[in-house]
């Protein structure tokens, strides 16, 4: 949120964003005192603000739970359902895409690991609602072998400062040898199997997860910036890992990244 977000909104907005977030997330029926007195405008700008944070979708199902006499106007109700509806076939598209590539690498022998992403999605009460990004795939040992298999598909593989990268059905695939200091090239790291709609595959384990989700953003807040959708990734993690992280070592490790 910028300085000028702050200087264009009312305190009142801000609070029922907080209120729609948390309750979108959490899974609770919203306070309508927090939407009542809201004018027309207001409502835009709150629309605004959850676009700019990457949460719209997150925010949505917390939006249908407020009584009539507290919604917004048709014209603007439809625009946060389209961008719902949006986000989902989005995510729906991506992880066919995901699925299908985690075939044919499996077909052609090499472990992938998930990161990010979908992986992070799914400790969502709603995955599909989550604002989708590109794949994020970690090779801990055939990362040569899988930039050949993607070329022998007939795909252009390009390569950037840190990665290499493909386009598959229109979704970008980021193809990782290495990550930052956490999993130096050519080192495996514990994975976690995930089994669900999207299929059977691997993502990272906990303890490698918490730094991950951790020093990501920090990387992103040092150059741009980032959107609430990381924090909102943390806190879902959480809930569903917190039982399995060290917390003191957690520490330990991120203070080696200053």
């Amino acid at each position: 949120m910028s300085v000028n977000d702050f200087l264009n909104i009312t305190d009142k907005i801000e609070l029922a964003f907080k209120e729609l977030l948390q309750c979108g997330l959490w899974s609770r029926e919203p306070q309508p005192d927090y939407f009542c007195n809201l004018s027309k405008n207001d409502w835009f700008h709150l629309l605004k603000l959850a676009d700019e944070q990457a949460v719209a979708g997150l925010c949505y199902p917390a939006l249908v739970k407020l009584p009539v006499y507290c919604r917004p106007s048709i014209e603007l109700l439809l625009q946060w359902y389209g961008r719902a509806g949006y986000t989902e076939q989005c995510n729906c598209h991506l992880r066919k895409v995901w699925d299908e590539l985690n075939e044919r690498f499996r077909r052609a022998n090499i472990k992938v690991i998930l990161l990010k992403g979908i992986g992070v999605a799914n400790w969502y009460d709603r995955p599909l609602l989550r604002a989708p990004g590109d794949l994020d795939l970690y090779f801990p040992s055939d990362y040569d072998s899988a930039i050949e298999t993607v070329r022998k598909w007939g795909i252009e593989v390009e390569y950037g400062d840190w990665h290499h990268t493909f386009y598959y059905k229109d979704v970008e695939v980021e193809l990782h040898a290495a990550y930052n200091h956490l999993a130096p090239q050519g080192i495996d790291i514990e994975t976690s199997v995930v089994e669900n709609d999207v299929g059977k595959y691997l993502i990272p384990a906990p303890a490698f997860n918490a730094q991950l989700l951790l020093i990501h953003p920090a990387f992103h807040l040092l150059k741009e910036g980032i959107s609430l959708r990381y924090l909102c990734d943390w806190s879902m993690f959480l809930r569903a890992n917190a039982f399995f992280i060290d917390f003191d070592l957690l520490q330990k490790e991120l203070r080696k990244t200053n």
